[in-house]
């Protein structure tokens, strides 16, 4: 039976190879960067992070780094948190895979009438919690377009992570990210 990120324990996310110091930072960039746009759009919280954590049976130290990591994003975690922590992020997505497919399917929609997302309001909330939460994550200073961009296309990588098996999907680009 294939496993979801709900029955996997990480085991089943390979290692060939150890990522080199400057790759776990990229890693742990992107993946906080995925963390503010679920937490932007779905308005998580870390009880929703802890909750989460339970259900995928993380162990109560992993459990409260991950959940210390929601509010200090910028610290860099270790390679098993890392595991633990894109278990965690599909999960989330998963049950919140309904909501980021109205979202998406809203952009999409509002995009070939020529409209600006942002009027929209679960878009607009949307753009405006994760510029908000995005100096929390980067010390980049990205103008609002480029944020706004960016905000759309880690809308639409959560699309990817919300279905069945993403975990593996995300653990793989993560792995082949040369950045």
């Amino acid at each position: 039976m294939p496993q979801s990120a709900e029955s996997s324990t990480g085991e089943d996310l390979p290692l060939a190879i150890s990522p080199s110091n400057e790759q776990l930072e990229n890693i742990n960039s992107y993946l906080n960067l995925i963390l503010a746009a679920l937490v932007s759009l779905a308005n998580l919280d870390s009880e929703s992070i802890t909750q989460a954590a339970q259900e995928l049976a993380l162990d109560l130290d992993t459990s409260d780094r991950l959940v210390a990591h929601y509010w200090q994003p910028q610290s860099n975690l270790s390679l098993a948190d890392i595991r633990s922590l894109v278990l965690l992020l599909c999960h989330l997505a998963q049950k919140k895979q309904e909501l980021i497919r109205r979202a998406v399917i809203l952009l999409e929609q509002v995009g070939t009438q020529g409209q600006e997302p942002q009027k929209t309001t679960l878009l607009g909330n949307y753009i405006d919690n994760f510029r908000l939460k995005y100096p929390e994550i980067s010390e980049n200073n990205l103008s609002n377009s480029s944020l706004t961009s960016l905000a759309w296309k880690l809308l639409i990588d959560l699309l990817f992570y919300s279905s069945h098996r993403s975990h593996l999907l995300l653990w793989h680009t993560l792995l082949a990210s040369k950045k």
